[in-house]
């Protein structure tokens, strides 16, 4: 990395423009096209980015197949670490590079920026991100620097010689003359964002340049920006958002509508006019149709009690009689246009409808409220990733965001109408620092039938090299009772479905009961991922809720997120194949993996591999993790012996393993061991070993010395000794049976190994010293590569993978669409046995002693 500084050039910008204040001046004519996700009021409305944005990387596309330098993207800064830190010190920075995204490819057209749907001369920047910030203490961190060059003789990030911030404003050094800029994200904001001890897009590199004054148009200044390299990606800022009006068809109740009406002031007597419309709220019930909130409220913790929700829109009714929501927290303005009014009221309605014979009744009632609004006082915006930062500020680790928002999209060769939040830079960044504090954030996917694998040159496209995760859950739409894909974006990048087809009854709008923008109107119509969000949201806090009662702690967005779609009822599989949606949320097994129930299960559970359920391990990116708990037998972030989930009897079968109750054998993983880590088993070793469930002996080794009545030493089986070299091999004890060892006086041998058949061993051991640190205990996950099981080591950290006829570990922070055989150490070629099962494999050409064994 040079110390000599970058500056940003632009040709022909007379200096004393440059120097102007910034202004937002709006082209008179330019039409408000960021809208809210109903489904009402769709239309094609200019198009969003001429070129699209596209992303890439600036290392090798495989860069995993140099694992010492792969562990970070800048190669050049690692060159200078790898002389002063050890391996542990790269693989936490192989940990935090990890949270990074791709950067953005700048677009090669004259001129991509088409008018109508952004601001003509407000242009947003983003500057080039060299490393993880990791002290938002100072308004411009140093970027990480290895020892010998920490503290004031450090280098400076070349963006720490271009910017100086002052009262939330910045001037940029372009061309050797200064430009004023306004940060998109002003200190105090983006020191709360970034406070969290985790790695997060560098907010505090997004600036809002105003080109009005200027001698050029907002595109041209983009232009002049994305061809210059401290630049990663301008763009003309998106229009404020406005309102579609969803229509109601309320006719036939006007009568009533003006009976109440008259009785406006006597509230007691218009909510006794109310009826119950839970019957027509079929999300509530099971699944597979429904989301399962009936059985969450069996729970303690089943109404989202302890957890903050906040819904980032226009509006809401926060005196609408079914919330209960005239106290609530509010950022910034909450807009008065009846169609914004009656979008956020039917959002609430779904997670905050009061549990009471009228009405409707929420999936969360009793979450904290927050309404985020994206308007000022005077009408204006505030922007959608300001109002990200604004509430992310007023959230803890554990609330949850929902952000009900999209953009209109129209581009030539894609067929899409809108686009999620997170298609802009600074929205994805902002959505990440709110990830990155723990907030599980919830966004509508958007319901322009967006394919998002195939746009962003793979952003948005799971297993593409250039998917960049913000972290968030994504909504798709789907048609109730049938889960299938009716209008939503979709893709691999979806994570969940939602009812989306017009069948949400709700508070709002009218139509079913009362009249738009009345403190009693509810409707059975509301649509798009509007409605579908609201219902994941509700989920998401109830889960929240539970894991704080039952596991003592919130989950972690990832952890969350992952449980979702795994307990998920599945989208159908044809359906998924060309228009994937994800699962619709059940909270029965969600909650079943988190609560104190499992202790029915009489143990620890792992999901079968098999079976897609969680009762109640959890994988977390592919690797095991098990949640605290009361439950018998289970321990966090330790690796434990798993009993199969049977989905039929919703019951956990027995676990395949041994118990020693006495002596001095040793149970290592699943098997048994009469001398393990020595040759040769000692005189008058005795031992009991129970086994735990019954399941065929297989004999790994077997060496007992002798005779023809096995009177000198033996192991008893089922009322039978063993003794030489044929064991009790295919045997099947019950379960709970003894097996009973003991040895004499004199002549020892090699003594036994004795483990479940191959197919049920789901945990191995990797020993001695190897590269990179691989050695270590190894789970079978359900994932699989190349045809063969994937194995993660239990702490997460590596995993062993089956490629070009050999067995291979490398680091897990590569597994997520791991696409390459490069590893870190591999074994010899593997055959017969060795080629099903890594750990039969010859591992000594990785070091003296090492070896691999169930």
């Amino acid at each position: 990395m040079t110390d000599t500084a970058k500056v940003i050039t632009i040709i022909d910008a007379p200096q004393e423009l440059l120097a102007a204040t910034p202004k937002k001046n709006v082209k008179k004519n330019s039409v408000i096209k960021l809208v809210l996700v109903s489904l009402a009021g769709l239309a094609v409305a200019g198009a969003l980015f001429g070129s699209g944005f596209a992303v890439g990387r600036e290392t090798a596309e495989h860069e995993q197949d140099r694992p010492a330098e792969g562990v970070a993207k800048n190669a050049e800064l690692i060159s200078i670490m790898e002389e002063e830190m050890d391996k542990t010190a790269a693989e936490e920075k192989a940990t935090m590079a990890d949270h990074s995204a791709p950067r953005y490819i700048k677009p090669d057209h004259p001129t991509v920026w088409h008018e109508g749907m952004e601001f003509e001369n407000q242009v947003i920047v983003k500057l080039m991100d060299d490393s993880v910030v990791l002290n938002m203490d100072m308004d411009l961190p140093e970027p990480m620097m290895p020892k010998q060059y920490a503290g004031a003789d450090a280098p400076k990030n070349r963006m720490a010689r271009q910017l100086s911030v002052i009262g939330g404003h910045a001037t940029l050094s372009i061309g050797g003359r200064n430009t004023n800029a306004v940060p998109v994200f002003p200190t105090q904001r983006r020191r709360k964002l970034q406070a969290t001890g985790k790695p997060s897009d560098p907010l505090h590199l997004f600036f809002e340049i105003d080109a009005s004054n200027m001698s050029m148009s907002g595109a041209a200044l983009c232009d002049q920006l994305n061809n210059d390299s401290s630049v990663e990606i301008a763009y003309l800022a998106p229009m404020p958002p406005e309102m579609p009006t969803l229509t109601s068809s309320d006719d036939q109740h006007r009568t009533l509508q003006a009976i109440r009406r008259a009785l406006a002031s006597k509230t007691e007597l218009r909510r006794l006019l109310s009826p119950s419309f839970t019957h027509l709220q079929g999300y509530r019930g099971p699944a597979p149709n429904g989301f399962d909130f009936d059985v969450a409220e069996e729970y303690a913790a089943g109404l989202g009690a302890g957890i903050t929700v906040a819904d980032i829109e226009g509006g809401g009714n926060l005196d609408h009689e079914d919330l209960g929501m005239q106290g609530a927290e509010q950022i910034n303005s909450i807009s008065t246009d009846p169609g914004w009014v009656s979008h956020g009221t039917a959002v609430w309605g779904e997670i905050k409808g009061k549990d009471d014979s009228q009405g409707v009744r929420g999936g969360a009632v009793a979450v904290t409220p927050i309404v985020a609004s994206i308007f000022t006082a005077q009408g204006g915006s505030v922007g959608a990733a300001a109002a990200i930062a604004d509430t992310t500020d007023l959230l803890q680790a554990g609330d949850v965001m929902l952000i009900e928002l999209h953009y209109p999209f129209n581009r030539a060769g894609i067929d899409a109408t809108y686009c999620p939040v997170e298609y802009y830079p600074a929205n994805w960044a902002a959505i990440r620092a709110a990830v990155d504090k723990g907030i599980v954030v919830i966004e509508a996917g958007a319901n322009g039938h967006m394919d998002l694998d195939a746009v962003q040159d793979g952003r948005f496209k799971r297993g593409h090299a250039n998917f960049a995760d913000s972290g968030a859950i994504m909504v798709g739409g789907a048609r109730h009772n049938q889960r299938t894909w009716v209008g939503s974006s979709y893709g691999s990048r979806i994570d969940v479905q939602g009812w989306y087809d017009w069948s949400v009854a709700t508070t709002g709008y009218g139509g079913l009961h009362g009249s738009k923008g009345d403190n009693d109107a509810y409707t059975d119509g509301f649509s798009g991922t509007s409605s579908a969000s609201p219902l994941v949201t509700a989920a998401a806090a109830v889960m929240q809720s539970v894991a704080k009662q039952s596991i003592g702690r919130v989950l972690e967005p990832n952890e969350l997120r992952a449980l979702m779609v795994k307990t998920g009822t599945r989208q159908p599989a044809g359906d998924a194949a060309t228009h994937n949606v994800g699962p619709q949320p059940d909270l029965k097994w969600a909650l079943a993996a988190l609560s104190n129930e499992r202790v029915m299960h009489g143990g620890c559970c792992q999901r079968s591999l098999t079976d897609s359920r969680v009762a109640p391990w959890e994988y977390l990116n592919g690797v095991p993790i098990a949640l605290e708990s009361k439950t018998i037998g289970c321990t966090r972030n330790t690796w434990m012996p798993h009993k199969t989930y049977n989905p039929a009897t919703e019951k956990c079968d027995d676990l395949r393993t041994f118990e020693v109750t006495s002596g001095d054998c040793t149970v290592r993983n699943q098997c048994v061991y009469s001398n393990l880590g020595v040759a040769q088993y000692e005189n008058r070793a005795n031992c009991i070993i129970k086994q735990s469930s019954s399941f065929p002996l297989q004999m790994r080794q077997f060496d007992v010395e002798s005779n023809t009545y096995c009177s000198w030493d033996s192991l008893l089986v089922n009322g039978k000794k063993y003794c030489g070299t044929a064991g009790p091999q295919g045997v099947t004890p019950a379960a709970g049976a003894e097996l009973i060892w003991r040895s004499d006086y004199s002549v020892t041998r090699g003594g036994f190994q004795i483990c479940p058949p191959d197919d049920d061993i789901t945990t191995a051991t990797l020993s001695g010293s190897t590269y990179a640190t691989c050695q270590g205990i190894y789970a079978k996950s359900g994932d699989a590569y190349n045809g063969k099981p994937i194995w993660d080591r239990t702490d997460g950290k590596r995993f062993v993978f089956w490629c070009g006829n050999k067995w291979s570990i490398t680091g897990s922070q590569w597994r997520d669409g791991f696409n390459s055989c490069g590893a870190f150490i591999s074994s010899k070629t593997a055959t017969g046995i060795a080629g099903d099962y890594w750990w039969a494999a010859d591992w000594s050409n990785n070091g003296a002693g090492v070896i691999a064994g169930p």
